[in-house]
């Protein structure tokens, strides 16, 4: 019988081609469809991390202190509600607000060396050196903001200077005033050193500040009495 016009016979290499070409289609589907679940899971693992370090940088929390973004105007406020603990008796009577211009954990490259326990009157005397930084005044009202009108206790300013405290009539204060108050020294970080907090002798604090970081230094030491109070 006569084969008919333009048919062609199967052979076996025919048919191990159609085979491999067959599998080689699926194989290349299995891959594609793995290429895609990758994507998915690295695209799923992005927005947990990125809702993450928003939470982060949105409402960060320190040590316990759980703290949420305010935005008065173009200034960012970090919040945290503390309990305000009575520094005679240890006891919490009540709660304050606490109020940060820097995120408290970019304040943790600041050292804290100390216990964080004052006595009833606080004196914050500046060196002269550091009298002319921008931010004083922010950062010294914030501060009696929290110390005096949060924590309750007494707030006078001073100067490390002795002439000048004589000259302007100002209180003058160093360590050596320290015992019946805490003196708070705030000073120039020597040698160019990193701004720093340091209780040197029995309710004697220093604070090197480098670079005018007042604010900063002032706002970690907050930071550390809040978060220490937590603990009570």
């Amino acid at each position: 019988m006569a084969k008919k016009p333009g048919t062609k016979k199967k052979t076996a290499n025919d048919e191990d081609a159609r085979v491999k070409k067959k599998f080689a289609s699926e194989e290349f589907q299995n891959k594609q469809i793995k290429i895609v679940l990758v994507l998915i899971g690295i695209l799923f693992l992005a927005g947990i991390l990125s809702y993450y370090i928003y939470q982060q940088v949105s409402n960060p929390e320190y040590r316990g202190l759980k703290f949420y973004k305010v935005k008065e105007g173009k200034i960012d406020f970090y919040v945290v509600r503390v309990p305000s603990i009575n520094p005679l008796t240890g006891q919490a009577e009540g709660y304050y607000d606490m109020a940060l211009r820097n995120n408290p954990n970019d304040l943790n490259y600041i050292n804290f060396t100390g216990r964080a326990k004052f006595l009833r009157n606080i004196t914050l005397s500046f060196s002269r050196a550091i009298e002319g930084c921008s931010d004083n005044l922010i950062a010294v009202a914030n501060f009696v903001r929290v110390f005096n009108g949060g924590l309750g206790f007494n707030i006078k300013g001073a100067t490390t200077n002795e002439e000048y405290a004589r000259d302007v009539n100002m209180t003058y204060a160093t360590c050596d005033h320290a015992g019946n108050q805490t003196v708070i020294i705030i000073q120039n970080a020597s040698l160019g050193g990193p701004t720093a907090i340091e209780e040197t002798i029995d309710d004697c604090y220093v604070i090197d500040v480098d670079k005018c970081e007042v604010l900063p230094a002032l706002e970690r030491f907050m930071l550390e009495t809040a978060a220490r109070s937590q603990m009570l």
